[in-house]
């Protein structure tokens, strides 16, 4: 199922390491929010994660939402989700 209704590329913001992607994910209130994800409809997924990113407090908060965030959308078209 691919969710076309979207620019899922405009939630891609760049391309990351090993280290830098687990040293962000590493991170218990991304986990549960990445959990709560899990059963939303894509519309959903799409508008919380945008808010997400636009809701950090800091300059390196921002980076770290970046980087989970393109981690996260990069999953989902590797598993076929979106385009």
């Amino acid at each position: 199922m691919s969710d076309n209704s979207h620019d899922w590329n405009s939630l891609i913001f760049g391309s990351y390491n090993h280290d830098e992607i687990g040293y962000a994910v590493r991170n218990t209130p991304w986990q549960g929010f990445r959990e709560d994800l899990r059963e939303r409809p894509h519309d959903e997924k799409f508008t919380r994660l945008r808010s997400y990113i636009a809701n950090a407090s800091n300059d390196t908060e921002a980076e770290l939402r970046r980087i989970r965030v393109t981690n996260y959308v990069n999953a989902l078209k590797r598993g076929g989700l979106i385009e």
